[in-house]
C-alpha cells in the first residue's frame, strides 16, 4: 500500500526570542517543530515556559522590544522570516488566526461586539454592503452557539458572559477560515462546564474545516485527550515532543515524567517529584 505524506502547515526551526538590550539572556532558544496539516499538536508546560511566546513570536506580535531570530518559520508554504511585519499581516487571521486566553482583555470595551466582529470581516472580506456584513456577522455567531445572536450584535463586551465572549473570540478567530489556528489557554478563565462547552467547539470547528490547531495548555491531561502530538516545554525551551504514545507510554526526560506522574490517574502517592536541573 503507498504510504500518503502528511503535509506540514507550520515548519518552525531554531526560533530564538530575546526580550530587551543585544546580548540579554534568551527567553526562547532552539525551539523547533512541525504542525500537520489537519491535526491538533498540543504545547504543555508550565506558566512561563515559553508556550504564548513561541506562537505569539510566528506571528510577529511580541513588540519592537522582541528580538525574533530563526532558520526558518514557514506558515502554510509562505516563508515568514522574509516578510516584514506590514507583508504579514494579510495572513494573519487568513492563514493563521489566533484565540487569546482572556476574551474581555483581549475584545475593545468600547466597541459593540458586531462592530468588532464586521472590523476583521472589512479587512478580509472587503467590498461588501453594510447589511451582508450584518448577515455575515450573525451567520458567525450562530456558528460558535450563541444564542440569539442579532440582538448579541449590539451589546458590549461587559454586558457578556465568559463563555460568551470566548465563543465570539473563536468567532472572530474562524472569520476567515484560516488554514491554522492556535488557542492560546482557550479555557482559562471559566469553570469546568464552559471549559468543556469551548473545547468541544474547537474540535468541532477543527474537523469540519480540516484545520491545523496548536492548542496551548498547562493541562496535560486535556493535551492528551485532544492532540495528536505533544511538545513539552520548560524554560523556553522544548523538553520533549512525540505522539500521545510517545510522551505518555515511554517519556524520556525527567520532567515529562514528573508531568506525568502528577495526575491523579498516575499518581502512586503524594510526594513531590524531583527534577534534575537542566533534565
Amino acid at each position: 500500500m503507498e504510504r500518503v505524506m502528511t503535509k506540514n502547515a507550520l515548519v518552525v526551526e531554531n526560533l530564538k526570542v530575546t526580550f530587551g538590550k543585544k546580548g540579554s539572556t534568551p527567553t526562547l532558544k532552539n525551539i523547533s517543530f512541525t504542525a500537520s496539516q489537519g491535526k491538533i499538536l498540543g504545547v504543555v508546560g508550565e506558566s512561563g515556559s515559553g508556550k504564548s511566546v513561541t506562537s505569539l513570536a510566528i506571528l510577529d506580535l511580541l513588540g519592537k522590544t522582541a528580538t525574533i531570530e530563526a532558520d526558518k518559520i514557514e506558515v502554510n508554504d509562505i516563508d515568514f522570516l522574509k516578510l516584514t511585519t506590514k507583508q504579514k499581516r494579510p495572513y494573519l487571521g487568513k492563514t493563521i488566526s489566533y484565540v487569546f486566553q482572556d476574551a474581555l482583555n483581549a475584545l475593545d470595551p468600547t466597541y459593540t461586539i458586531g462592530q468588532q466582529i464586521i472590523e476583521t470581516l472589512v479587512v478580509h472580506e472587503p467590498g461588501k454592503s453594510n447589511k451582508e456584513y450584518q448577515q455575515m456577522a450573525v451567520e458567525l455567531l450562530n456558528k460558535v452557539g450563541i444564542l440569539d445572536p442579532e440582538s448579541r450584535l449590539s451589546a458590549y463586551p461587559h454586558q457578556l458572559s465568559g463563555g460568551q465572549l470566548q465563543r465570539i473570540m473563536i468567532g472572530i478567530a474562524i472569520s476567515s477560515n484560516p488554514k491554522i489556528l492556535i488557542a492560546d489557554e482557550p479555557t482559562t478563565a471559566l469553570d469546568v462546564i464552559i471549559q468543556k462547552q469551548i473545547v468541544d467547539l474547537l474540535l468541532q470547528i477543527q474537523k469540519e474545516n480540516n484545520m491545523t490547531m496548536i492548542f496551548i495548555s498547562h493541562n496535560l491531561a486535556l493535551i492528551s485527550e485532544i492532540a495528536d502530538q505533544i511538545i513539552v516545554m520548560r524554560k523556553g525551551e522544548i523538553v520533549e515532543q512525540g505522539s500521545v504514545d510517545d510522551i505518555f507510554l515511554s517519556p524520556k526526560r525527567d520532567y515529562t515524567r514528573a508531568l506525568i506522574s502528577s495526575l491523579p490517574q498516575f499518581a502512586k502517592n503524594l510526594q513531590p517529584i524531583a527534577v534534575e536541573q537542566g533534565n
